[in-house]
């Protein structure tokens, strides 16, 4: 107040001067640094204060140890099991990559063969599975000098290894382990579960060592056309044995030398027991071709419209009964959706399957409280969208069911009239076929290099001069 009362008795000339020396001192001022929403301003450090520096964490100062993980999912919203490149599409492998890289299990920036990755079943987009095996190497809490563990720097060695001809039992886990069941589990997605783990040596191979792959395949028998589940039954046996299921599967030009031969170990449709209009396609075997399952579903319904006989399976099995190298009849596969890997086996005594993280009972109540939980979730959520779904097939049933029966049995009708029979279709293109003209492509590609190269030098020669 004082300080204004002086101004106020400053003449024209004085208050002129005194702005003018107060502009003159702010210039020769240095700025003061704008205040920075991104990064705060930190405290200045005495010399005496130590500073915390972050410590970089190397997987080769810890042992490593070959295991067996059993994983469960849903591939409804997948691109299939298997990475692809650049991780363009999400994939089961890709999540399971990125969760054993954060959980910091495998080196960062490995390729999944510096850590021996198998896969036993390379499941295709939309398709589910409640127990596929990976193996490989990942860290470990036990000490060098424990059996079943080595160094990093051996991974590479015993992962190229053969495996073995004989069977090697699981190595015992002595003392604590990390809990990789609930370490991997934080990290994936509610429908990726890793259901279990097992210690396995250091020669086990989850896909070479497989005995058996076990599919199922499920369907509602009663819909608009109810299926004939006793044909379906009796065209599923014929599936059993060593057949050649070359009319079975799509085939793949880069594989020239695959053999068609499979041995089916068991084949049945059989009734769900929790809903009787539910049923399941079952197949046993030791391996199985592209899109086999699929196509065998894919003649299951057929046989089960009445459309084909039961026989149709043998006749198209019998390869006297087809033209030489000729491609399968053409009929669309049925749908990737309702196809389970439903479990894999493997000899007596390689793996010991651990459901429980071993030492920490409440971690382990905890992570299959989890586990539960989400399937919980996962088993509400489509519930709920499946009721929705017949109230209102009941709504409009009750109205239109007379018509909707009349449309069926006129369908069928015109459906039986232009049906063609499979094994006098028109055939898909061979793998010869395929071969063929996979190579008359490529050396199409060659020529066309060959002469546009000269072409392009002497446009460019003409440029230049």
């Amino acid at each position: 107040m004082e300080k204004t009362n002086e101004y106020e008795n400053w003449t024209r000339e004085q208050l002129i001067s005194e702005l003018i020396a107060c502009r003159t001192n702010s210039l020769n001022k240095p700025p003061i640094p704008a205040k920075s929403t991104d990064t705060p301003t930190l405290p200045t450090l005495s010399s005496s204060s130590k500073v915390k520096v972050q410590r970089v964490f190397d997987i080769h100062k810890h042992s490593a140890r070959k295991i067996a993980l059993q994983v469960s999912y849903f591939g409804w919203h997948h691109h299939g099991f298997a990475s692809q490149p650049d991780d363009a599409v999400s994939t089961i492998e890709a999540l399971l990559f990125n969760a054993l890289t954060r959980t910091k299990l495998v080196p960062e920036g490995s390729t999944p063969s510096a850590f021996g990755w198998s896969r036993c079943g390379r499941t295709d987009k939309g398709v589910s599975a409640f127990k596929q095996v990976v193996s490989l190497f990942v860290r470990s809490k036990a000490p060098l000098d424990t059996p079943g563990t080595v160094t990093w720097d051996a991974v590479g060695d015993v992962g190229s290894r053969r495996r073995a001809d004989t069977v090697v039992d699981a190595a015992e886990i002595k003392g604590d382990e990390i809990q990789y069941l609930s370490v991997l589990n934080r990290v994936l997605p509610p429908d990726v579960r890793v259901i279990a783990w097992s210690p396995v040596g250091v020669n086990f191979d989850a896909r070479f060592d497989c005995v058996f792959r076990l599919y199922k395949y499920v369907f509602p028998a009663s819909s608009v056309k109810p299926l004939n589940v006793a044909a379906m039954k009796d065209a599923a046996v014929r599936f059993v044995g060593e057949h050649n299921f070359r009319n079975f599967c799509k085939v793949d030009a880069s594989k020239v030398n695959e053999t068609y031969v499979r041995e089916i170990l068991d084949a049945d449709v059989v009734s769900l027991e929790d809903d009787s209009q539910m049923h399941a396609f079952v197949v046993r075997g030791n391996a199985f071709l592209w899109h086999q399952v699929r196509c065998m579903m894919a003649i299951l319904f057929l046989v089960g419209q009445g459309l084909e006989n039961p026989s149709v399976v043998d006749d198209l099995m019998d390869m006297e009964k087809h033209v030489d190298n000729s491609g399968r009849p053409t009929y669309e596969i049925a749908s990737e959706i309702p196809l389970i890997l439903f479990d894999c086996g493997y000899p007596d005594g390689l793996i010991k399957w651990r459901f429980e993280d071993t030492n920490f009972e409440q971690q382990s109540f905890m992570s299959e409280y989890r586990l539960v939980e989400n399937l919980s979730k996962l088993w509400s959520e489509y519930a709920t969208k499946a009721c929705q779904v017949n109230l209102l097939l009941k709504e409009y049933g009750n109205q239109i069911g007379t018509l909707m029966e009349n449309l069926s049995i006129v369908s069928s009708n015109q459906d039986n009239k232009k049906y063609v029979s499979l094994m006098a279709r028109k055939r898909c293109a061979s793998i010869e076929e395929k071969i063929i003209t996979k190579e008359k492509k490529r050396k199409s590609n060659e020529d066309l290099e060959s002469t546009d190269g000269p072409k392009r030098l002497s446009q460019e020669n003409s440029i230049s001069k």
